[in-house]
């Protein structure tokens, strides 16, 4: 029987592990980040940021990375600073245009959305992707409902594809341009 999953992370001796039942969390090696590439080719023009890999795995399950698109799991929310000092030191993103966070619906998912907002809006386009699984907890949650027949969030692959993100009640689209 299989009791648990590990994924790599960043450091190339170190792996985030999870079980398959239950709340078990733990890590072999050195608790840090993993970024994931839609195409080992190209330089990504697109980010996706997550706080969680349960997040990333629902995301990669119904839209997958296109080859212009790459993934920043950050494996904890405490390590969200380390997720923008990655962003702004890797060569690899440095081509980007857009950073889609998808974080918890809770006051640290919040936060760190406002806090990514904050830092990253002025270089590129920065949509919060949490207005489309507002109903739950964060976008795994979202998913499992989906699954069971009853989402009620707004996020579909087309409005991501498309990059037009659900609009608020206020009429206003995640989507934040960056200023020149």
């Amino acid at each position: 029987p299989l009791f648990g999953v590990g994924f790599p992370t960043d450091d190339p001796n170190s792996w985030e592990v999870r079980g398959i039942k239950g709340a078990f969390k733990a890590v072999i090696g050195h608790k840090t980040t993993t970024t994931l590439y839609g195409s080992e080719k190209n330089d990504p023009d697109t980010l996706h940021v997550f706080e969680g890999f349960f997040d990333f795995l629902t995301f990669a399950d119904t839209l997958q990375l296109n080859s212009n698109e790459a993934a920043l799991i950050l494996n904890s929310a405490s390590l969200a600073e380390r997720g923008l000092q990655h962003v702004a030191s890797s060569p690899r993103l440095q081509n980007l245009e857009r950073v889609f966070t998808w974080f918890d619906n809770d006051e640290t998912g919040r936060a760190i959305t406002q806090r990514y907002a904050d830092a990253l809006s002025e270089r590129y386009q920065v949509g919060d992707m949490s207005p489309h699984y507002n109903d739950h907890e964060d976008l795994n949650a979202a998913h499992v409902v989906n699954k069971k027949g009853g989402l009620s969030s707004s996020w579909t692959s087309s409005q991501h594809r498309e990059h037009t993100p659900a609009r608020n009640s206020a009429g206003d689209s995640p989507l934040k341009p960056h200023t020149a």
